[in-house]
């Protein structure tokens, strides 16, 4: 189970939304090649305010300094 707070990926993998922009259809496609590996994937949307832990570790990660925030709890 794969899950995640874009409902515009979501819809996207799950082929209930076409993907338009050709810049995510690059991405698109490298995920899908990913994803059509598996016997069965399901994906699910979580709104961002339900998966705060998530929201706080992209964002330690995405402004991480080399040799700080080694952990967060």
């Amino acid at each position: 189970m794969c899950q995640m707070d874009s409902r515009l990926t979501v819809g996207h993998l799950n082929n209930e939304y076409q993907v338009k922009d050709l810049f995510l259809l690059q991405y698109y496609r490298l995920v899908r090649n990913i994803v059509d590996d598996f016997d069965e994937i399901k994906v699910d949307h979580v709104p961002r305010g339900d998966n705060i832990k998530a929201n706080v570790l992209s964002k330690l990660a995405s402004t991480k300094k080399k040799g700080k925030y080694r952990s967060l709890l």
